[in-house]
C-alpha cells in the first residue's frame, strides 16, 4: 500500500524552515560510510525506547523528557541524513493509517520500528508530539537537536560515545 499523504506542511523554527533545517543537520555530518544514516536511525530508535523501557521498569521515577527529546532530535537527524543520501527532501507527510492516535508510548515506539523510509519518521514524531504535547512540539525538537549538534561541531565532539558529549 503506497503512502496517500493527507497533508504536507512547511515547518516554521523560529524562521527556519523544513529545508533549511536540512541544510543545518547536514553540515554536521561526519561519517564514512553512506550506509551510517540507515543502521544509526535503528539505533537512535532503540535508544528511544530504551528512555521508555526504563521507565516502564521502574528506573525513573518520572519520565526523562529532555532525554527523550535529545532521542526524537536524533531520529530526525538520521531520518533527514537518510533521506538526502537518497535524493528526497524530508518533508512532514501522514497517511491514512499513520492517523489512528498511539494507544501509549510502546504503541509509538513500535511504529517507528516498523517504520518505511517512505512514510516519513519526522511526520509520525510530529504526530506523536500532538498527542503528548509533554515532551514539546517538533519545532522544539529540531531546534534542540541542530543546537546540540552545533554545540558538538564546535567542540569537535561530533564523533565519540555518550548522549551528553
Amino acid at each position: 500500500m503506497g503512502v496517500n499523504p493527507l497533508l504536507f506542511k512547511t515547518l516554521m523554527i523560529f524562521n527556519m524552515t523544513i529545508k533549511e533545517y536540512s541544510i543545518k543537520a547536514r553540515e554536521t555530518a561526519n561519517y564514512k560510510d553512506n550506509r551510517y544514516p540507515a543502521t544509526a536511525l535503528i539505533e537512535e530508535i532503540g535508544e528511544l525506547s530504551g528512555k521508555f523501557a526504563k521507565w516502564y521498569r521502574g528506573d525513573y521515577k518520572d519520565l526523562p523528557i529532555t532525554e527523550i527529546k535529545k532521542e526524537l532530535g536524533d531520529i530526525c537527524w538520521e531520518s533527514n541524513e537518510y533521506h538526502c543520501l537518497n535524493g528526497r527532501q524530508i518533508e512532514i507527510t501522514y497517511s491514512t493509517e499513520d492517523l489512528t492516535p498511539f494507544v501509549d508510548y510502546l504503541d509509538f515506539c513500535d511504529r517507528l520500528c516498523n517504520f518505511r523510509f517512505n512514510l516519513g519518521l519526522i511526520g509520525i514524531i510530529a504526530m506523536f508530539l500532538r498527542q503528548y504535547p509533554e515532551f514539546g512540539t517538533i519545532e522544539e525538537i529540531l531546534e534542540l537537536n541542530i543546537a546540540k549538534l552545533a554545540d558538538r561541531k564546535n567542540r569537535g565532539k561530533i564523533k565519540g560515545d555518550g548522549d551528553n558529549r
